[in-house]
């Protein structure tokens, strides 16, 4: 028998999943075993809607009751009826849908394009390049003896392997959930991120070097948040069949916590430190200072009034 039309399953990147013949009006579609079309969404009822043709191209989707509606991509109101065409989205559960006519005209096929893998593996290779250099410039920079230097390569070693480690955990999900690990993607995705937190932290550091203004440190935490966040759900997209929506909600609620945590230490650190001289690690250039610093006769005078209340706290101490 011809089929009548078909139901697609559409993907939440708009790629096609699967393809339902339906063989007879109406169809009925849900997750009961005597549906037309099957679906393993555990939000969409075991009878949940029905289809059938009202006029050339267009269909009458019926709402049967369910506990989740229907309703079209375009509108968030659920709907009873819908008038549907082949180009319109119903959304049903978690699942997307659309209903094609037998001679619907599908566009042309996409040209292959080659060496994809290879691409991924040279600029995986590259950033991955970029990345250690960083990492051993900015040790570098915050190195004080020469015999330091192996610790250097160390460092580098060791955000090297972290990386490593961080790509084949996405990548063995990814190859658990989707069928296909995508190591080199997921490897292009860790090496360009690190970069990005590496260069908003030199960024942010130098500022609040330059204008003497110690808050910048927290706004760049939260540059470094929005950043890890990215980096997260583009990991998430590779490796779940989740909605975008459903994964940067993810992404966003990881990344608060991890550096919500990390601005309650650094938070806790400034205050202990209160009263305290405090300084940086990296020792910078007075062409990076923006604003006016303290005068010298001032600073040394400051620290003679310094140096008076220690003295006279040692004599006090027994």
């Amino acid at each position: 028998m011809e089929p009548l039309a078909f139901v697609e399953i559409i993907g939440r990147h708009g790629e096609v999943l699967q393809r339902h013949a339906l063989q007879r009006w109406p169809a009925r579609v849900g997750r009961g075993y005597d549906m037309d079309v099957i679906l393993d969404d555990p939000h969409v009822a075991p009878v949940h809607l029905s289809i059938e043709p009202v006029q050339e191209n267009r269909y009458l989707v019926r709402d049967l009751g369910s506990v989740n509606g229907t309703r079209l991509s375009t509108n968030s109101a659920r709907s009873a009826e819908l008038n549907t065409g082949p180009d319109d989205m119903i959304c049903i559960g978690q699942t997307q849908l659309r209903i094609r006519p037998l001679h619907y005209a599908v566009r042309a096929e996409t040209p292959l394009r080659g060496g994809t893998g290879l691409r991924n593996i040279g600029l995986f290779a590259l950033l991955g390049g970029i990345m250690i250099g960083m990492t051993i410039w900015t040790a570098y920079l915050v190195t004080l003896q020469q015999d330091e230097n192996p610790a250097m390569i160390v460092g580098a070693l060791g955000m090297a392997s972290a990386v490593l480690l961080w790509v084949s955990a996405w990548a063995l999900v990814s190859r658990i959930v989707m069928g296909r690990a995508n190591f080199f993607a997921h490897g292009v995705i860790a090496a360009a991120g690190a970069i990005a937190l590496f260069v908003t932290d030199i960024v942010f550091d130098y500022l609040g070097f330059g204008l003497d203004l110690r808050w910048l440190d927290y706004l760049g935490i939260l540059a470094g948040a929005a950043m890890f966040a990215y980096v997260f759900y583009r990991h998430l997209c590779l490796a779940s069949h989740f909605s975008a929506r459903a994964l940067a909600g993810a992404a966003i609620a990881v990344s608060f916590i991890l550096h919500a945590g990390s601005m309650a230490v650094d938070y806790a650190k400034d205050r202990s430190a209160s009263g305290k001289q405090q300084y940086r690690e990296t020792v910078k250039a007075p062409a990076f200072l923006l604003v006016k610093g303290v005068a010298p006769a001032v600073f040394f005078a400051e620290s003679e009034s310094l140096k008076r209340k220690v003295d006279e706290a040692a004599t006090k101490d027994p």
